[in-house]
């Protein structure tokens, strides 16, 4: 009777270890099913965590800034106060200035010189564009900006200084095909000082960085002083190497008997890569005047 008890039990263990296999089998890859579907759901879900929609006003290259003295953050109203050797850089933009303030909200940038207003100057570099100026505002978003009391060089020997500008950069968006520099009572002189001895005054001035210089209505001026010789219009090419164009006078005297006196102003001649020339000139107040011809050949 006893075997007949064990003989039954091992039937009946057998049974059920052939019968429950598959089912921990089963268990098993449908846990690992799980556990790949829930990891590729994961993959999904960081994906799409991670992708960033920008605002349509933010701009499309980032601003660097540095400030030698103080830096002050003013979060609530998006603003930046940057004092001491202040300098903010974009792309080819670079603006170095005593102060500067940048508005995010309004993606505009001030800058100002230092206190006592000699030093610390305002200097704006951007592609073919460099001015020093007193004072400035600029977008960055339209590349536009007003500038007050500049002064700029161009081409090898020209020097052009106004009251009040704009300045506009190149964007073939907007269709501006060059950088543009708007001056009103600008000056355009060969001399290198901050008061220049001479040169033409103009109401109205446009200039193209190392291209030209358009003028408005002009008046040649001598030491602050107008003289009698006006020109409706005119245009100065500021392009390097050899080309033509007004001679600017070198010197001026005062003659008791021939009266004030403007002396070797005058049109150049590019003939040629071996020859040229000069054709230069005096004039007085009191009518008298001559005139001489230097031509060069190599």
């Amino acid at each position: 009777m006893y075997r007949l008890y064990l003989t039954l039990f091992c039937i009946v263990m057998s049974f059920l270890s052939l019968h429950a296999q598959p089912i921990i089998q089963q268990n098993t890859t449908d846990k690992k099913t799980s556990l790949d579907t829930l990891l590729a759901q994961r993959d999904v879900v960081t994906t799409d965590t991670i992708s960033i929609e920008y605002s349509r006003d933010s701009l499309a290259d980032p601003i660097e800034y540095a400030a030698k003295d103080s830096m002050i953050y003013d979060i609530p109203n998006q603003k930046i106060y940057l004092y001491g050797d202040a300098s903010v850089k974009q792309k080819t933009l670079l603006v170095t200035a005593a102060f500067i303030l940048i508005d995010n909200k309004t993606n505009l940038l001030a800058a100002e010189v230092a206190k006592d207003g000699k030093t610390g100057k305002v200097h704006f570099k951007d592609a073919e564009q460099d001015v020093v100026a007193d004072r400035i505002k600029y977008n960055f978003k339209t590349k536009k900006g007003k500038v007050y009391n500049t002064r700029t060089k161009q081409g090898e020997k020209d020097y052009v200084q106004s009251e009040e500008g704009k300045i506009i950069g190149k964007d073939e968006k907007f269709g501006r095909l060059d950088d543009a520099i708007y001056g009103k009572n600008a000056l355009i002189t060969t001399c290198d000082l901050d008061e220049p001895h001479f040169g033409i005054l103009s109401s109205k001035q446009k200039v193209i960085p190392n291209k030209m210089v358009v003028v408005g209505p002009s008046t040649l001026v001598v030491a602050g002083v107008p003289t009698p010789l006006v020109v409706p219009f005119g245009f100065f090419p500021l392009t390097q190497g050899k080309r033509g164009g007004f001679l600017m006078p070198d010197n001026f005297e005062t003659s008791l008997s021939l009266g004030i006196g403007i002396q070797n102003i005058g049109w150049y001649f590019p003939i040629n890569q071996n020859m040229d020339l000069q054709v230069r000139g005096d004039i007085y107040t009191r009518g008298s005047w001559r005139t001489r011809t230097v031509l060069r050949y190599a």
